[in-house]
C-alpha cells in the first residue's frame, strides 16, 4: 500500500522481498531520528550567499545535517523524506528555526548587520496552526526584524490552496519575512505562482547549472529565466555556482546572487563568524 501511495495511489503493487526490506529500513530509520531528536544529534551549517555584481555578502542558507552515531553524516536526501512522512519534520522545523534566530544575533554582535537567512519550511510546516504565532513568539524572544529571514518553499508546498496559502503567507509577510521559491524550475506550476504569489525571491535549481556552459538548452533556460523574474522585479538566485565560468556568465546576464562551491561550501555554524572574517573581510568576497 504504501508502494502505491509513493507512485502516485489508484493502482497496484505486488509483494516482494525487496519492498519488504526497504519497509524495514525505512522503519529503521525513523526510530533513529526520534532518537536523535532527543538526543540533539542534528546540527545546522551555514552556506553563504554573495551578490555577483558587487562580491558582497548577501546571505546564508541554513542546512540541516544529521551525525548518526553510528553511520556518521547521513546525507539529508535520505532522512528528510522520512522526517516529512512522519510529521517529525515540525518538532525539527521549528528547532531549525529557533537556531537560525540564536546566530542571526551572534552575527548581529559580531557587527554583520546586512544579510538574510534563509530556511526551508517543509510543506507540512507551512500549514501548521502554530506557524504563524510561533514566529511571532520567536522573534519578540530575541527582539530580531522578521528582515532578516527567508523561507524558501518548494513546489510541493504551492499545492495547497490559493486562499489558504495567501492567507499564511500576508500575515508572515507583516512580519517582515521573505518568501523564496526553491528549485525554480523543477515543478511543472511554478510561473503560475510566480505571477499569483508575494514572492521575494526565486532560486535557479543546481541541475540547469551544471550543464549551462556544455548544453545551450540549459543556457537559455537559465537566461531566459533571469529575463523574466527581473522583470517582475524579484531577485534572483543561482544554486550550485561551483566554476568561475558560471559565475561570469551568470554576471553578464544580470543575476543577482550566486550560491554555491565557488564562493563557500556549507560551514557549520560554530565555525561562521570566522570563516566570514578570513573570505569576507569587510563583507566582500576574498575570491571575488
Amino acid at each position: 500500500m504504501h508502494e502505491v501511495k509513493v507512485n502516485g495511489g489508484n493502482g497496484a503493487q505486488a509483494y516482494n522481498l525487496d519492498m519488504y526490506q526497504r519497509v524495514q529500513q525505512r522503519v529503521l530509520l525513523e526510530q533513529d531520528l526520534k532518537e536523535a531528536l532527543m538526543l540533539k544529534q542534528f546540527s545546522i551549517s551555514f552556506q553563504p550567499q554573495m551578490t555577483i555584481a558587487t562580491g558582497a555578502l548577501y546571505g546564508f542558507e541554513a542546512l540541516i545535517r544529521w551525525h548518526h552515531p553510528v553511520r556518521g553524516m547521513v546525507p539529508p536526501d535520505e532522512f528528510i523524506p522520512v522526517l516529512e512522512q512522519s510529521r517529525q519534520i515540525v518538532p525539527l522545523g521549528y528547532w531549525i528555526i529557533e537556531q537560525c534566530m540564536q546566530q542571526c544575533l551572534i552575527l548581529l554582535h559580531s557587527g554583520w548587520h546586512h544579510f538574510r537567512i534563509a530556511i526551508n519550511l517543509s510543506a507540512e510546516q507551512f500549514v501548521d496552526p502554530d506557524l504563524i504565532p510561533r514566529l511571532k513568539l520567536l522573534l519578540d524572544k530575541y527582539e530580531l526584524q522578521g528582515t532578516y529571514f527567508e523561507l524558501e518553499l518548494t513546489e510541493r508546498t504551492l499545492v495547497q490552496s490559493m486562499e489558504t496559502m495567501l492567507s499564511i503567507m500576508s500575515q508572515i509577510k507583516a512580519m517582515g519575512i521573505h518568501f523564496a521559491i526553491d528549485d525554480f524550475g523543477t515543478g511543472y506550476s511554478s510561473l503560475s505562482y510566480l505571477k499569483k504569489m508575494p514572492m521575494d525571491c526565486i532560486k535557479i535549481d543546481k541541475s540547469f547549472l551544471s550543464g549551462m556552459l556544455e548544453n545551450a538548452a540549459d543556457f537559455q533556460i537559465i537566461a531566459s529565466t533571469i529575463a523574466m523574474v527581473q522583470k517582475l522585479q524579484l531577485q534572483v538566485v543561482a544554486e550550485g555556482v561551483e566554476t568561475r565560468e558560471q559565475l561570469e556568465l551568470l554576471r553578464q546576464q544580470g543575476c543577482d546572487i550566486a550560491q554555491g562551491y565557488l564562493i563557500a561550501r556549507p560551514v557549520p555554524q560554530a565555525e561562521l563568524t570566522g570563516f566570514l572574517e578570513e573570505h569576507f573581510p569587510k563583507g566582500i568576497w576574498r575570491g571575488h
